[in-house]
């Protein structure tokens, strides 16, 4: 049979991958995603979240901030601030605009980074803290500045350097052309160093996807989740179904690609779903946990959450969602999903159109679980089209709802406890511990560095249980022979100690995975305290006294801001 082209509405927000669908004759469509919601962003444009109980579960959203521009991800920082990433409205018809199925996406520098601040009395302020961030967005019509594509999540560490991605949803070389030298600053990860005032691009995310395609599909570079650790930073690549790590030399690494699956749309032809995943969270074990929103036809109950280790295929640790746009873990262990719309967005068309999001608990399991885990809900009531939930460390769930329109955004605060004095809201899982494992950092007797494989890289992963004695590590090193021995040792990045924790029994091939228990409370506790003085090791036969190591720290935690070059390129 031949083949046939079918073009799908495409929003702007949900622009991620095009998708091959097969004919079980081998003939092949190409579908460009994702869903067109039109009608139903006019139907609800007015709609915002007051104070809303939930009649199923009696929990509440609360306000806490509003008027934001098409507001994306949330991340608390150390200090306890909460940063939302604000995609813009995007600019005027008659700038520069680029033509898609629905339209003009015109480009302006409408993108911010809002900073909520609590503080002792309950007073809460909001503050732009960075501004003139890349957008682009319908520039009239229904849509007007909704759905924009522009800083779609945000992380930031001790130091004040704060990380953001930058959309784009298309080929990676369309971006000049398109849009002219603004283009190149789409599909970044961009970085603000805390002792600087203007953003500078970090890492092209979108030059990987062509340069690399890990996943092996059309090529396609959407960048939607960031986690910034010490040591490197995570990316989520919407349109390139991959995980990747930046290093601070801004080296990037594939961690995983997500698979497709299989659904069938009338009559009868079996499609080749994309993953899209949109979320990564780091949980109790150190594992990545990514979530998936889907492509085209946005299955209902079709929507996993991926147990990521490095090195390893992803594993589904949970299933049965719909459209997932976001996740975070709170200190118990328990995983909290969030759906975009939870009747699919093929559903969420057309007049009467429903855009209600849903908030699901999975809860944690007390062992591995033989098959994957399903949620219980939450919340629905009032979450209207939510992109991002976060757990504040001291107590609190956060949501942005209203996330795909401007100028009626908000921040919202879920309230599960109504009052009940014997019950505690949520607080957020402890950051994890984090080594960047490299030859350079080898040392010999003298503490002269350099003395281990120069081509050799591991970023490793801990968490600590102090009341069962474990630990636990997820690392793949890349570039050296593979691993004999595994340790975390004692001393400073200038002497060799004895090792404290064995972890050669957790070896599998290039990669350190895995728990080991019946380590003494006092030694997790000094480790814990003084993460600077432990190092991890990684040994083979080629460098026996270490391929690579690292010095430990909190995950979270930087002492010094990033280098900037002598000469760079601020934004926009």
């Amino acid at each position: 049979m031949g083949q046939r082209e079918v073009s799908l509405q495409v929003s702007p927000f949900l622009q991620a991958k095009e998708i091959n669908v097969s004919y079980r004759h081998r003939s092949m469509l190409r579908i460009v995603a994702a869903a067109s919601l039109l009608m139903s962003l006019a139907a609800w444009s007015g709609a915002q979240a007051q104070t809303t109980q939930d009649q199923t579960t009696k929990a509440t959203l609360e306000v806490v901030a509003e008027n934001l521009d098409n507001p994306r991800g949330l991340s608390f920082a150390p200090d306890g601030s909460l940063y939302v990433a604000e995609a813009g409205r995007g600019g005027p018809a008659d700038g520069v605009c680029r033509i898609g199925p629905e339209g003009p996406a015109c480009y302006g520098a409408t993108g911010a980074i809002t900073r909520i601040t609590f503080d002792s009395t309950g007073t809460i302020s909001q503050t732009r803290v960075l501004v003139n961030l890349p957008s682009l967005a319908a520039p009239d019509g229904p849509t007007a500045g909704g759905f924009a594509t522009g800083p779609h999540d945000v992380s930031v560490l001790s130091n004040g350097d704060l990380y953001t991605v930058i959309g784009y949803g298309g080929l990676p070389v369309s971006r000049t052309v398109d849009l002219g030298p603004d283009g190149a600053n789409f599909g970044q990860l961009v970085v603000r160093p805390g002792n600087y005032a203007l953003p500078i691009n970090d890492a092209d995310i979108a030059e990987y996807e062509q340069q690399s395609n890990p996943d092996g599909q059309l090529i396609d570079s959407n960048p939607y989740a960031v986690l910034a650790l010490r040591d490197w930073r995570t990316v989520v690549d919407a349109g390139g179904n991959s995980l990747l790590a930046v290093l601070p030399d801004d080296t990037v690494l594939t961690l995983a690609t997500f698979p497709t699956q299989t659904a069938t749309i009338p009559p009868g032809v079996d499609i080749s779903v994309d993953s899209v995943p949109t979320s990564v969270a780091i949980g109790p074990d150190g594992a990545y946990y990514v979530g998936e929103l889907t492509g085209f036809p946005f299955p209902v109950g079709g929507a996993r959450v991926y147990r990521v280790v490095p090195g390893q295929p992803p594993e589904v640790y949970a299933e049965g969602f719909t459209n997932i746009i976001d996740l975070a873990f709170d200190s118990d262990g328990n995983l909290y999903v969030l759906e975009l719309v939870d009747e699919g967005l093929l559903q969420a068309q057309g007049p009467g159109g429903n855009l209600t999001g849903e908030l699901l608990r999975v809860d944690a399991p007390s062992a591995p679980p033989p098959s994957p885990l399903t949620g219980t809900t939450v919340i629905t009531d009032g979450l209207l089209a939510p992109t991002s939930v976060a757990i504040s460390p001291n107590g609190g769930i956060y949501i942005s709802n209203s996330g795909v329109f401007s100028g009626t955004g908000q921040v919202v605060r879920v309230d599960t406890c109504e009052g009940d004095p014997a019950c505690t809201e949520p607080a957020a899982l402890p950051a994890p511990y984090t080594a960047l494992a490299r030859g350079q950092n080898e040392v010999d007797s003298e503490g002269t560095p350099g003395q281990g494989d120069l081509d050799g890289v591991g970023p490793a992963i801990f968490t600590f249980d102090v009341a069962a004695g474990q630990v636990c590590v997820q690392s793949q090193v890349i570039g050296i022979d593979p691993p004999t021995l595994a340790h975390i040792h004692r001393g400073d990045a200038s002497t060799n100690g004895p090792v404290v924790v064995d972890f050669t029994s957790l070896i599998n091939g290039t990669t350190i995975s895995g728990c080991v228990t019946g380590v003494d409370a006092e030694l997790i506790e000094e480790i814990t305290t003084n993460p600077a003085g432990f190092y991890y090791n990684v040994h083979n036969p080629a460098y026996p006294a270490g391929a690579v190591r690292g010095q430990l720290g909190v995950g979270n935690t930087a002492d010094s801001h990033l280098a900037l070059p002598l000469l760079y390129r601020p934004l926009p």
